[in-house]
């Protein structure tokens, strides 16, 4: 198995939800998408076991007060990264990815700590070098901006102008340094129960489309800059998905207020959730992230792994030629001396050679069965259908 880190970033403000939407990912896929199935997703070290555990208790605690606040699960201080691998019935990994995740406000430069800049040039290489970008999107901010001055503020809530130069910046890396790798960003509006018919919600009629129509109009600048970067590169190819998501499920709006922020000068947006009459968490469009992901990301192995199968296949032929040359090299006097187990020096260099080329035959013959197994795994899961919840940008 080749190891490789798959780098996966979301861009979002504070108090977006990003931490909700990587457990609403994990809860969806592990509930849809792995039943039944010899598949599963860990956690690969104690800080992402204990990140996603401290968010369910919170959650929970929150669920069981009788009343969602958004506020009682705390936002990201700290950028931190979630580590999962996809294994298979033998606990052997499959595929390994890191998830970023940092400070909401650190997007916008004047929220920024100037003594935790050198912290942001790292959190932007990590971010330039990632296959996908996931952008969430408070999804009440753009559906309850009803007022003039509250649509005004909505550009202060979830910051596209600064995603957009980010998304820009990582554009141009990827065409440089991973131009025949596959690139995909990922939209993705959460807290989206109060908007979609298809989990529980019956209250008022379907917005799906009205959300969508929203964060195309909002977010097209982000959208055609990264369209105009990628055209420049004919090897290059972007994938712009769509996917709404229930991140918890079973709650929803019953109170909207847009107050002016104390540390600003712009209204910033709020809710109250009820809870429904059954309180049990029920994510949803989180599993179609991961189909995302997937396809991204086992395409990427694929390219990957066919690359180092071809450099052993190079090194095998160049090897096995040296070992024919090294065969025909030994003459008469060496068979003498061999016939008196006499183990000459072109002799020995045979032997080393035919060494090698068993060698590379064995690592070739496991990457081709790597590459088998990954190509199941794509059609088992890499090639499911979306649900309605999600769409192909762009």
């Amino acid at each position: 198995m080749i190891e490789l880190e798959y780098k996966i970033s979301m861009l979002g403000p504070t108090r977006v939800g990003k931490t909700s939407l990587v457990a609403s990912i994990l809860g969806s896929t592990k509930e849809e998408i792995l039943v039944g199935t010899t598949l599963s997703l860990k956690s690969l070290d104690l800080a992402t076991e204990k990140k996603l555990s401290t968010h369910a208790k919170e959650l929970k605690s929150s669920l069981n007060a009788g009343s969602f606040n958004a506020g009682a699960v705390a936002g990201t201080q700290e950028p931190s990264k979630f580590r999962f691998s996809l294994n298979n019935g033998t606990d052997e990994s499959l595929l390994n990815f890191t998830l970023l995740d940092f400070p909401g406000g650190w997007i916008d430069p004047s929220n920024r700590p100037e003594q935790r800049q050198n912290d942001w040039e790292e959190c932007k290489k990590f971010i330039h070098g990632s296959s996908v970008l996931i952008i969430p999107v408070e999804s009440p901010v753009l559906m309850e901006a009803i007022a003039p001055n509250q649509k005004g503020a909505i550009e202060y809530n979830i910051h596209s102008e600064e995603i957009k130069e980010i998304v820009m910046d990582w554009a141009k890396f990827r065409n440089n340094e991973h131009a025949n790798e596959p690139s995909t960003i990922i939209f993705a509006p959460v807290k989206c129960e109060s908007y979609l018919t298809d989990n529980g919600f019956t209250s008022n009629k379907d917005k799906s489309e009205d959300l969508k129509r929203l964060v195309e109009h909002y977010y097209s600048e982000v959208i055609q800059s990264a369209e105009k970067e990628f055209r420049h590169n004919q090897n290059s190819v972007l994938n712009i998905i769509y996917t709404a998501v229930d991140t918890i499920g079973c709650v929803e709006i019953i109170n909207g207020q847009w107050n002016h922020d104390k540390k600003s000068d712009f209204l910033r947006f709020s809710a109250d959730y009820a809870i429904r009459k059954n309180p049990k968490i029920n994510r949803k469009g989180g599993e179609d992230i991961f189909i995302a992901l997937f396809k991204n990301l086992l395409k990427a192995q694929e390219i990957r792994e066919k690359t180092q199968l071809d450099d052993t296949s190079a090194d095998l032929s160049s090897a096995d030629t040296a070992a024919q040359r090294a065969k025909n090299e030994e003459n008469l006097w060496d068979g003498f001396w061999g016939f008196w187990g006499v183990e000459t020096e072109r002799a020995k260099k045979t032997t080393r050679l035919n060494g090698e080329v068993v060698e590379l035959t064995e690592k070739k013959e496991a990457q081709l069965e790597q590459l088998n197994r990954l190509k199941e795994i794509v059609e088992d899961i890499g090639n499911q259908p979306f649900s309605n919840r999600t769409a192909v940008l762009g």
